[in-house]
């Protein structure tokens, strides 16, 4: 328990909130409604969600940069 509240305390620290719309309204009210941040991380290796309460998704920064906005969406979505 002690380790996973380091690493998503690091997790957090070394993330930035991003920065990118979701265009899809269905998609937008569900993040909103559920309260839902995503962050872009240098740290993380593939898009992972943390949290039930009020979830974060992951998302590293270097696949965000190769990603066109319907597939950031589809990421979001699944």
């Amino acid at each position: 328990y002690y380790l996973s509240r380091q690493w998503l305390k690091y997790m957090h620290q070394s993330s930035q909130l991003c920065s990118q719309n979701v265009q899809n309204p269905f998609l937008q009210s569900q993040i909103k409604r559920k309260r839902i941040k995503i962050y872009l991380s240098a740290t993380s290796h593939a898009p992972c969600i943390v949290g039930q309460r009020h979830p974060s998704i992951f998302i590293p920064r270097l696949l965000f940069d190769q990603l066109t906005p319907p597939e950031f969406e589809a990421i979001i979505a699944h």
